[in-house]
């Protein structure tokens, strides 16, 4: 069997000559200078009081006292746009929620999920972005289901990018954050677009197309939405992904139109679970029937055996006769076979 060494005073020797892929091998190795490792940490600053502070804590540990980390530059990923600031941790009860958080809905399972993922992680792998508020809280500008997740889980501190930015540079960040998740529906953005143009924040559509880096035909339909009547645009404060953007055109065009009622009346059947393509058909359908009323034509005189007449009129494709008093209907419909008779 080997013999093995004390770790730092390794004796490994080397017959006499022998070499490593071609690497003359000396025949004594020499001795290695190992360091403790409360030593090392020492000697670079971090000493293991420090390292137990800033590790997470495990399952189930208590932390009694959440601390402050000392401010340090970093950087943090915000819509794949890596952007400098001081990270460290802060109370929960000090943030804010941004005035330019667009999300109307959010799907409470999936927050579960993302709360179980921070904790099996033990935090965040990507700090929030707040900014610095004058009466000494925070405002929070982007990571809200992040910021709800913690909530869940009942933590006191949460992992903090701050920055300090202006009320226009706070909202066009926030906007521009959450316009990047895939996730948000067209109604959601466009609350954000309409709250950046009302607030003059940006001055025009063309403004924000370059702030949020957004296509115009994307923003103008997001923008759509609010060419709807207040009732809908007050189910879709409820529902976010009730109208989709496949149907919105086709609503906004009939509302322009004065059918107000029939847009309403078209929402409320999607809401009630019909799909969306068949309560446009049906809205549509609803329009030209008001657009183009239908008026029967009037009633003219066929004769029917001797002196006897029958009113008849056309109802679209159909033809209606109408026996006078005294006349059987049976008797009108044997007489019409018979004249119909194929005279072979």
């Amino acid at each position: 069997m080997r013999r093995t060494s004390p770790i730092g005073k390794p004796t490994v020797t080397a017959n006499e000559g022998s070499s490593i892929q071609g690497v003359s091998v000396p025949k004594t190795m020499p001795e290695a200078h190992l360091k403790p490792m409360d030593e090392v940490l020492r000697q670079i600053g971090l000493t293991d009081e420090e390292a137990a502070e800033t590790a997470p804590p495990q399952n189930g540990a208590v932390v009694s006292t959440p601390r402050h980390i000392e401010p340090a530059a970093t950087d943090v990923e915000l819509a794949s746009e890596k952007l400098p600031g001081e990270v460290m941790f802060l109370p929960m009860l000090k943030i804010r929620k941004g005035k330019y958080q667009p999300r109307r809905v959010f799907d409470q399972e999936k927050l579960a999920l993302l709360a179980n993922t921070i904790e099996d992680n033990g935090g965040l792998n990507n700090a929030i972005v707040v900014r610095p508020l004058p009466d000494g809280n925070y405002e929070l500008i982007a990571g809200e289901r992040r910021f709800l997740a913690h909530e869940l889980l009942r933590k006191h501190t949460i992992y903090a990018l701050v920055r300090h930015l202006s009320d226009e540079e706070a909202a066009v960040l926030s906007v521009a954050d959450n316009d990047a998740r895939e996730d948000l529906t067209d109604f959601e953005r466009g609350v954000s677009y309409k709250q950046l143009l009302d607030d003059k924040i940006v001055q025009n559509q063309t403004e924000l197309s370059r702030r949020v880096g957004r296509s115009m035909p994307t923003i103008s339909r997001c923008l759509a939405y609010f060419k709807l009547p207040a009732a809908v645009i007050g189910m879709l404060e409820e529902n976010p992904e009730l109208i989709g953007n496949r149907v919105v055109a086709d609503l906004v065009a009939l509302s322009d139109q004065g059918h107000t009622d029939t847009v309403i009346a078209a929402a409320s059947r999607i809401r009630g679970g019909s799909s969306q393509d068949s309560s446009i058909n049906w809205a549509k359908s609803e329009v030209r029937k008001k657009d183009h009323p239908h008026t029967p034509s009037p009633p003219k005189h066929i004769a029917y055996k001797e002196r006897t007449q029958l009113d008849a009129r056309i109802d679209g494709r159909k033809v209606i006769l109408t026996p006078p008093k005294g006349v059987n209907p049976e008797d009108v419909l044997k007489y019409l076979e018979e004249m119909l008779k194929d005279p072979k």
